[in-house]
C-alpha cells in the first residue's frame, strides 16, 4: 500500500508541471531552455510512478494467488469432513462453481485492490487538498456535480449485493444442469429424450441470459447519469473561474492549474467505483465459501474398534434434511449378521435415507445406530467404509445395446424374457424397435 500512495503523489507532479507549461506557453515564452525542466520532471514523475505502481501491483498479485491457493485448500481438506450426504446433494456442478470459478473470480479484485483502489481513493483526495490550497472557491464548485453523481450511482448500488447472489444463482444452475445433460447423455439418446432434456438446458441457458439482460437493462439509465456527472466539474469551475479572473482575485496560473488537477479528479473516482462493483461480487464468494467451511462436520472417532459381530441396530431414529420436515420418524430395527433384510415401501417413505445413515452418509440427531455395538460415530469414517457397502439406485447405462443393459439382471434371460420385462417397464409399445 506505501508504494502505492507514493506512486500517487508522484503522479500528481505531471499534472503541477503541465499546468506551469501552459502558463509558460500563454505568457509567450519561446526558450526551449525554460520548458526542459519541467518536461523532465513530468517524465521523472511518470517513470516513478510507473515503477511504483508496478511494483505495489506484483506484489498483490503474489499474495493474492496466495490466498486462493489457500481458500482453495482450505475447501479440499473440508470435503472429506462433510457429511457424505451433504457433498452429494449438491450437484458436481455446484462444487465447481464455487471452488473453481467462484475462487477464481476474486483474483482480479483481490490482486488490483490495493494498488489500484488505493490510487483511486488517494489521488482524488490529494487533488482536492491542492485545489483548497490553490483556491477554496474553486475547490468547493468542482464538488457540486459530485453528489448528483454518487445519487445515480447509488440507484444502481443500492440492491447490488441481491442482484449479484440471484447471477450466481442463475449461472450455479445452468452449470449444473449442463453437467448432468453431459454426463447422462448416453442414458438420453438410448430413451430418445434428447428434445425433453435439450430443452431443459436451453432454458437454463435462456434463464440465465435474461437475468443479466435485465439486470443491466435496469442498470443502465442510472449509471450513464453517473458516469456523465463524475467528469463534469468543468460546468462550474470554467465559468466561475473566468469571473474570479476577469475581477483580478485569481490568477491565470492558479486558474490554468486548478482546470489541469480537476480534469484528473473524475476517472480515479469512476474506478473507485468499480472496486465497490467488484467487492460485491467477493463479498458474495466470500458468504459461499464461509458458509462451507462453517458446516457441521461428522463426528467419529479417531481409534480403530474391533467388531464382536456386524449387527446393525437401529435405535429410535428421527432424521429430515437440513432440519426440515422429519423423513424418518422413531425407527427401530436390527438386522443381524449374515442376514438379508429389504425394506418396502411407497416412494419417499425414507427407504433410501435410512440406508444411507446406516451406511453413514449423516449423523443422525436423534437415536443411535450400532454396528457390533459400537455406535457409528465412534467408528473412523476409513473403517466404517471398510464394513459398509452402498450401491445407489441412480440409473447408469453400460457401453452395450439396450437389450444386453436389460440382461445384466440375469444374463441366461431369453429375448423374449427381454422384450417382456422392457414392455412392462415401459408400459407402452415400441420397445422391441428400440431394442434392436
Amino acid at each position: 500500500m506505501a508504494l502505492a500512495v507514493i506512486g500517487v503523489a508522484c503522479g500528481m507532479v505531471p499534472y503541477f508541471a503541465a499546468a506551469k507549461i501552459i502558463v509558460l506557453l500563454l505568457a509567450g515564452e519561446q526558450a526551449f531552455t525554460a520548458y526542459l525542466p519541467w518536461l523532465l520532471t513530468v517524465l521523472a514523475g511518470f517513470l516513478i510512478r510507473t515503477l511504483l505502481y508496478n511494483s505495489a501491483l506484483s506484489l498483490s498479485h503474489k499474495a493474492t494467488f496466495s490466498i486462493l491457493k489457500t481458500i482453495r485448500q482450505k475447501l479440499l481438506a473440508k470435503l472429506p469432513h462433510l457429511p457424505l450426504g451433504t457433498v452429494m446433494d449438491a450437484s458436481s456442478g455446484k462444487w465447481k462453481e464455487i471452488i473453481v470459478d467462484q475462487v477464481d473470480s476474486m483474483e482480479t479484485t483481490l490482486a488490483h485492490l490495493f494498488p489500484e483502489m488505493t490510487a483511486n481513493i488517494v489521488a482524488p483526495v490529494l487533488i482536492l487538498i491542492a485545489l483548497f490550497l490553490l483556491d477554496w472557491r474553486l475547490a468547493l464548485l468542482s464538488l457540486a456535480v459530485f453528489p448528483i453523481a454518487f445519487l445515480f450511482m447509488m440507484m444502481v448500488m443500492g440492491n447490488y449485493a441481491k442482484d449479484y447472489a440471484g447471477a450466481v444463482k442463475a449461472t450455479s444452475e445452468m452449470s449444473s444442469t449442463m453437467i448432468e445433460y453431459i454426463n447422462g447423455i448416453q442414458v438420453i439418446k438410448a430413451f430418445n429424450q434428447g428434445k425433453q432434456s435439450y430443452t431443459r438446458l436451453t432454458d437454463k441457458v435462456r434463464a440465465n441470459a435474461q437475468y443479466y439482460y435485465d439486470w443491466m437493462r435496469r442498470s443502465q439509465l442510472g449509471m450513464s447519469m453517473a458516469y456523465a456527472f463524475f467528469p463534469a466539474q468543468m460546468l462550474t469551475i470554467l465559468p466561475f473561474g473566468w469571473l474570479f479572473y476577469t475581477h483580478g482575485s485569481l490568477s491565470a496560473e492558479t486558474f490554468v492549474t486548478v482546470i489541469i488537477l480537476a480534469l484528473g479528479m473524475a476517472a480515479p473516482i469512476v474506478a473507485a467505483f468499480n472496486f465497490v462493483d467488484t467487492l460485491a461480487q467477493v463479498g458474495t464468494t466470500v458468504g459461499q465459501v464461509d458458509e462451507i467451511l462453517k458446516a457441521e462436520e461428522q463426528a467419529h472417532g479417531t481409534q480403530p474398534v474391533s467388531f464382536g459381530d456386524h449387527r446393525i441396530e437401529v435405535q429410535n431414529v428421527s432424521f429430515g434434511y437440513h432440519g426440515d420436515q422429519e423423513i424418518l420418524h422413531q425407527v427401530n430395527l436390527s438386522i443381524p449378521q449374515n442376514s438379508m433384510t429389504a425394506l418396502v415401501g411407497p416412494s419417499g417413505s425414507g427407504k433410501s435415507t435410512l440406508a444411507m445413515l446406516v451406511a453413514g452418509f449423516w449423523d443422525v440427531k436423534t437415536g443411535r445406530i450400532t454396528m457390533g455395538g459400537h455406535d457409528l460415530t465412534e467408528i473412523p469414517l476409513e473403517e466404517l467404509y471398510d464394513q459398509i457397502a452402498y450401491v445407489s439406485q441412480d440409473n447408469y447405462l453400460f457401453d452395450d445395446t439396450v437389450r444386453e443393459n436389460i440382461r445384466m439382471g440375469r444374463r441366461d434371460a431369453t429375448d423374449a424374457e427381454v422384450e417382456a420385462a422392457a414392455h412392462a417397464a415401459g408400459g407402452g409399445s415400441g420397445e422391441s424397435g428400440v431394442l434392436r
